[in-house]
């Protein structure tokens, strides 16, 4: 009985030992390091006994001393530690921690370490591309990362593969192309380097600067107009990168010239001119020039002069006595045509009639002209050098008997004082007749009333029933005073 109680004993202390089911656990559970980094991480069994640990490499070898790469860490008798240090992109793959108890019990646990690298632009490429119009460019943009970031290149916040420019291309997935450079390709162009899966980016800017020779421009009326003794202010403009150096001149001889204002590529000059003689009337020479080359311009000066005679379309009408004209501008003289003068009168006056019109007016209308009147009609432009000779015209107004109803215009279009006067006293006429009448009916008054009674002998309306009340009240009181007794003997 006694070996019995023994044996069991013994079975049932095996059995408790063999069921251990304590685990163990990596924390963090996550194995990503970034390249050059160190991550801790912990090896600790769950319910906290003692335990004997150990790190295992990928390649089933035991880390057992502290290295450059792999640093042991115990805490205490129921969880240990290791530092990993991310010095080569290879050190990737699965770790192990492996626990024993002390009844010779093992529990593991794995981690799977990755090693990675958030993205960088690498090399030397410039941050300031200069390029010649017209030449072609390549922008470079390498990049580094673990896994392989992804190029892309922007400009002005948009893919440049969807501007539909077919002189821009993505060359071997990094590299940018810019064909036969244009002024519209200047700018800022930014390579941005990514990795999707942890949104990490990395940028960097590249400007292209496109130089070349100075262009100028004259945004003035060409040739430039005046006359001896009056100056003329105007501006130039001239686009330029790097910026240019300009200089104007006349048959040799320097004219003053300043600059107004400036911004990246733009140049904006200011110049006055005052010919003294009829020989300064020749062209002004301007140079501008950069380290790319020089450019040159003339600027052709004439003397002005007063405008020329106006010319009339031939489109001319009279309706009634309403004259029109149709007119065309005239600036030949080089100076703008400021205004027109129109002067007419009747062909028997003396005296002459003047209305200004405006230059931007392309018409003339004279109204309320005499009837069946022949006019005289004269058109004079003036400039700010002076006036024209006048365009002369000649036309007849209609008679009143050739319009429908005969009238002059004026009249048609207004009734008159005397109308409006006679409209008043009809309308008063009217008030006092239906007065009148209201009056003869109702308390046989009024005008009416003193007609009908003494020029024509009528009664007024009423008269005869007075009468009649006037007769009966007559009657009762005679019949009233008369008594007669039965006796037949009057009273």
């Amino acid at each position: 009985m006694v070996g019995l109680k023994i044996l069991l004993l013994v079975l049932c202390t095996a059995s408790s030992v063999s069921g251990r089911q304590d685990k163990i656990a990596i924390i963090p559970t996550n194995g990503d390091i970034y390249l050059g980094d160190t991550s801790h991480f912990l090896c600790k069994v769950d319910s906290g006994i003692e335990a004997t640990f150990k790190w295992i490499k990928p390649d089933g070898e035991e880390i057992e001393e502290d290295t450059d790469i792999y640093k042991l860490n115990k805490i205490d008798e129921s969880s240990a530690g290791l530092y990993i240090t991310a010095n080569d992109p290879k050190q990737n793959g699965q770790f192990q921690c492996e626990a024993e108890f002390d009844g010779g019990e093992t529990s593991t646990s794995s981690i799977n370490i990755r090693i990675i690298q958030r993205p960088k632009i690498t090399g030397e490429s410039k941050a300031l591309q200069k390029v010649s119009k017209g030449n072609d460019v390549m922008l470079q943009c390498d990049a580094t990362g673990i896994p392989q970031p992804t190029i892309a290149w922007l400009y002005n916040d948009h893919d440049v593969t969807r501007l539909g420019n077919n002189r821009i291309s993505v060359v071997r997935n990094k590299q940018l192309s810019i064909q036969n450079v244009q002024d519209s390709d200047a700018g800022i162009y930014r390579c941005k380097a990514s990795i999707l899966e942890r949104n990490e980016i990395a940028f960097k800017d590249i400007t292209v600067s496109v130089i070349d020779v100075p262009k100028i421009f004259f945004d003035d009326r060409e040739p430039l107009s005046t006359w001896p003794g009056h100056p003329i202010k105007h501006s130039i403009k001239v686009q330029a990168n790097p910026p240019a150096t300009v200089s104007m001149s006349q048959n040799g001889v320097p004219v003053q010239i300043r600059e107004a204002a400036r911004n990246t590529t733009t140049q904006i000059f200011t110049f006055t001119f005052t010919p003294k003689s009829k020989e300064d009337f020749m062209p002004l020479l301007v140079q501008a020039s950069n380290e790319i080359g020089t450019r040159t311009r003339e600027i052709l000066v004439r003397e002005a002069d007063e405008p020329d005679t106006p010319k009339l379309s031939g489109v001319t009408g009279v309706k009634g006595n309403t004259f029109s004209l149709q007119l065309e501008g005239n600036e030949t003289t080089g100076l703008p045509i400021l205004q027109y003068i129109a002067r007419y009168k009747p062909e028997k006056e003396v005296s002459w009639m003047e209305r200004n019109v405006s230059s931007n007016s392309n018409s003339l209308v004279l109204e309320n002209l005499e009837w069946n009147t022949k006019y005289q009609l004269e058109i004079i432009a003036v400039n700010e050098k002076g006036l024209s000779k006048p365009a002369v015209h000649t036309f007849t107004t209609s008679d009143g008997a050739s319009l429908p109803d005969a009238q002059p215009i004026s009249q048609q279009q207004s009734i008159g004082v005397g109308g409006i006067i006679g409209i008043v006293m009809v309308i008063f006429l009217v008030l006092f007749l239906v007065v009148d009448v209201s009056c003869y009916y109702t308390k046989q008054r009024g005008m009416l009333m003193c007609i009908a009674v003494n020029l024509l002998g009528k009664q007024p309306p009423g008269a005869k029933r007075h009468e009649l009340e006037d007769s009966y009240t007559r009657t009762r009181k005679v019949e009233r005073s008369t008594v007669v007794n039965v006796s037949g003997i009057e009273a």
